[in-house]
């Protein structure tokens, strides 16, 4: 059972090893795409070393306050010095979200906060409210152009996914 299990975490690590080269290959071709950065659970654990070229390379970077910590190995709820751990990472916007006390935005030396829109009727459930975030952040700073282009494959997409189902 023990090797099966080192096995699995082997396999995740070198899958880990290979995006990373994959990215920064291809934004060393591209030097003008921007990079949204929101680690999950096995890049966090890879440690930010083993990233450095992501975290350097990241245009917005997104997390919660806990992964936060765990990425700077530090028990620290001030979201002023978090946000200023991350961005020395790299990243040239920071975002924090922090459940019901809402996100923050670090961004040119100066931390925003946004509060929690207050439900009128509690969530069934929040899982994906943090991707949601991220995504709509990262959609908002598209230029004009390339959202018209992006929403106009997603409806054709959506469009051709219905025919196909029918």
């Amino acid at each position: 059972m023990k090797n099966l299990h080192e096995g699995a975490v082997n396999k995740r690590t070198n899958k880990i090893i290979a995006d990373k080269c994959l990215i920064i290959n291809y934004l060393k071709r591209h030097p003008e795409v921007k990079l949204a950065f929101q680690p999950g659970t096995y890049q966090i654990k890879f440690g930010t070393e083993k990233l450095k070229e992501i975290y350097e390379r990241t245009e917005i970077f997104f997390c919660n306050l806990e992964e936060a910590e765990r990425i700077l190995g530090i028990e620290n709820k001030d979201v002023l010095i978090l946000s200023k751990g991350i961005h020395a990472l790299g990243p040239k916007i920071v975002c924090i979200s922090d459940g019901e006390k809402g996100a923050y935005m670090y961004l040119n030396n100066e931390l925003w906060h946004m509060p929690i829109y207050k439900d009128e009727i509690p969530p069934l459930e929040r899982t994906g409210a943090g991707d949601a975030f991220s995504s709509t952040i990262t959609s908002s700073m598209l230029p004009v152009s390339l959202m018209y282009k992006v929403s106009l494959t997603t409806c054709l997409i959506g469009i051709l996914m219905r025919a196909v189902s029918s």
